[in-house]
């Protein structure tokens, strides 16, 4: 399963687009003019690739039409990687017991100034470029309470599942819980590059009580 990443090249100006496989190691993307490299990391090895083997699986599951397979392993390929990210701490972040404010939390320690103000502007980190407008718009709509609608898209029908025995779901349904969990998991990742470029590995609680 592959998901779309926008690069700049800063030695010719041109804008690159690459399709990177969140799975499995990705080869080096070169730009035409041949003076810029880009090792993608997308794929790397190690804990940080396991959410995304994970959101691999869901979509075979998806193209199998196993719906219900299809959110349990949504679901978990986000909780997955708010666990991994929180071990980006020394000590590993102490995540709340519940998902929504685990969602909230992990995302506020990445980026300070909140997911919307995240998902509402581009981001240039060295040469990547970050930018979820398009794609926030076409999952929810106007980007508010992000967090929200990630719980609602995904954990709520997980919940059915595992609480109330449903196991009847549209393929509406399985994919939109899919596409809003690789959302997550791209902008999650996204958010700690931005985080790696700009400050330290430690908690940015009193900077936030700052920003507010």
């Amino acid at each position: 399963m592959k998901i779309p990443f926008d690069l700049f090249c800063d030695k010719c100006g041109r804008n690159l687009h690459a399709d990177l496989d969140i799975a499995s190691p990705n080869p080096d993307v070169v730009c035409p003019c041949g003076k810029t490299k880009f090792k993608c990391l997308v794929g790397s090895t190690g804990p940080d690739s396991f959410p995304g083997l994970v959101l691999d699986r869901a979509w075979h599951e998806l193209q199998n039409g196993d719906h219900t397979m299809t959110i349990l392993l949504s679901a978990i390929g986000v909780e997955t990687l708010l666990s991994v990210q929180a071990l980006r701490w020394t000590p590993p972040l102490d995540l709340p017991k519940d998902v929504l404010p685990r969602i909230s939390k992990i995302c506020r320690e990445l980026y300070p100034m909140g997911i919307e103000n995240f998902i509402g502007r581009e981001h240039q980190v060295s040469r990547l470029v970050f930018d979820f407008r398009g794609d926030a718009l076409r999952l929810f709509g106007h980007p508010r309470a992000i967090a929200r609608k990630i719980y609602d898209a995904i954990f709520e029908p997980r919940n059915a599942i595992v609480h109330s025995g449903k196991f009847t779901f549209s393929q509406g349904e399985a994919t939109k819980a899919w596409n809003v969990a690789v959302f997550f998991y791209r902008m999650v990742r996204a958010m700690g590059t931005w985080k790696d470029y700009q400050v330290d590995h430690e908690s940015l609680d009193s900077l936030f009580r700052k920003v507010e």
